[in-house]
Order: structure tokens, then C-alpha cells, then sequence
């Protein structure tokens, strides 16, 4: 008799001490997903800033220590991909450089491309422009620096 209530307490026990840690489990994981501050990020007002856009484009290029500055006017499109993205296209055939450009853009309006090629990308939308640049490194010292200066027409 004593061996059959000594197994009964014991498997209640058991019992109890699993519910128990599911339940800890339950509660920690809960609070573990909670912040104190909740930081809502507004996204940028991408609509008011599509369209068509008149670009001046200075392309200055360093090649074996000569440096050159050309001026080249383009029509470009900015086109909003989703709330955080937006693509640059361009109406252009000099300079020759990629004519789609893809930037995810920060709730101040300035952004930057996750492009991972030869140069960096960055900008910011003003009032009724948008300017952004781009810097691909060369090789050995030479570079090519591409500053887009876009002004909308629809405005």
C-alpha cells in the first residue's frame, strides 16, 4: 500500500512540476517579446515625391592622376516600389552608367542603396528635387563620381 501512494505522489508531482515549467516557459516568453517603448517608424511620404523629374548629372572621373568634369541632362523616374523602396529610372544613353537605380528610403527622406557593387549610393528628397550620388571606385587610385541633381516637373 505505502509503494502504490508513494508512486501516486510522486507521479502527481511530476505532473505538477511540468505544468509548472510550461507555464514559466509560457510567461517568459511572453515578457521576453515585450519593450518598454515601442518605436513606431513612420514610413517617408513616397507619393508626393514620384514622378517625373529634369536631372543635371556632373560625372567627374580620376583616371592616372587626370581628372575630368562633364555635365550630361537626363529625364529620370522615380517610381515607389512599396512604403520603404523606390527605383530611379532613366531616359538617358550618356553617361553610360546603370540607368536603374533601387534605394530604400528612411522616414527623414534620405536614403541610401543596398546595391553591393563597385560604388556607394545615397540621397535625400528636398522639397521639390531629389539629389542623390554615387562613387564607384576604380582600381588603383582612379574613380568615377556621378551627382544627380533632379528637379520635378509636376510641381
Amino acid at each position: 500500500m505505502i509503494p502504490v501512494l508513494l508512486f501516486k505522489t510522486w507521479y502527481t508531482m511530476k505532473q505538477l512540476s511540468s505544468l509548472l515549467i510550461l507555464v514559466i516557459l509560457i510567461t517568459a516568453g511572453m515578457t521576453s517579446c515585450q519593450k518598454e517603448n515601442l518605436d513606431v517608424v513612420e514610413a517617408f511620404d513616397l507619393e508626393s515625391h514620384t514622378g517625373r523629374y529634369d536631372f543635371n548629372i556632373e560625372l567627374e572621373t580620376l583616371r592616372d592622376g587626370v581628372k575630368t568634369i562633364t555635365e550630361h541632362q537626363s529625364i529620370g523616374y522615380v517610381t515607389r516600389e512599396n512604403d520603404h523602396m523606390i527605383k530611379v529610372l532613366f531616359d538617358f544613353a550618356a553617361p553610360k552608367v546603370n540607368c536603374v537605380y533601387e534605394y530604400i528610403v528612411k522616414s527623414d527622406g534620405s536614403f541610401f542603396s543596398t546595391y553591393r557593387g563597385a560604388g556607394e549610393r545615397t540621397g535625400k528628397f528636398e522639397e521639390t528635387s531629389i539629389v542623390f550620388e554615387e562613387t564607384i571606385d576604380l582600381g588603383n587610385g582612379n574613380y568615377k563620381h556621378l551627382d544627380f541633381h533632379g528637379f520635378s516637373t509636376l510641381k
